[in-house]
């Protein structure tokens, strides 16, 4: 099994899920079977379909997160969007959700794989940065307060009490905030 869930791995499910769509033949409840001949070379071994050992099962698991996290970045870089389609099933006219390709997929598609590869991974970079930026926002503002607090009581324009009051008001409101989540 291929232990590293590397980029080389994403871009071929990308470009594969990119065909796919380019085909109209991919939607949101059928990708994991359309990829369905993909899952030996995304694991470097067959996933079976009744897994029994521990082992069996981590494959199986590894190969369906692979495939939506494959999925998701490719609506997230856009190279897919969910278009709604009419379509004549049994005599009733009905409407089925598919994938299509972006004019950005299409041009994707034809780039080379070194450049494919360095947009995803300047993509899971980035997405890496945001993450982490999210998750420790409050800390940067509780930086950003106290380095103005401290330029304003050098400057002599606030008085001590006041920077005081605003600090222990933003850390009781920062404190209450989070019973809310």
């Amino acid at each position: 099994m291929k232990d590293k869930f590397t980029i080389e791995i994403r871009r071929y499910l990308i470009n594969r899920i990119i065909d796919e769509t380019i085909d109209k033949r991919l939607t949101k409840y059928n990708y994991f079977i359309r990829l369905d001949s993909d899952k030996a070379e995304i694991m470097g071994c067959e996933p079976l379909e009744n897994p029994v050992t521990h082992f069996e099962k981590q494959v199986v698991q590894a190969c369906s997160f692979r495939m939506k996290a494959s999925l998701e970045l490719s609506l997230a870089l856009k190279l897919i969007k969910d278009e709604i389609h009419p379509v004549l099933l049994h005599g009733n006219h009905e409407w089925m959700h598919l994938f299509g390709a972006t004019r950005f997929g299409r041009v994707y598609r034809r780039l080379p794989k070194p450049l494919q590869t360095c947009i995803i991974g300047l993509t899971l970079k980035s997405q890496k940065i945001i993450k982490t930026t999210t998750k420790y926002k409050w800390l940067a503002g509780l930086v950003s307060f106290f380095m103005l607090a401290a330029k304003v009581w050098q400057s002599g324009a606030i008085d001590k009490a006041w920077i005081g009051i605003s600090a222990a008001s933003g850390l009781l409101f920062l404190w209450l905030l989070s019973f809310w989540r």
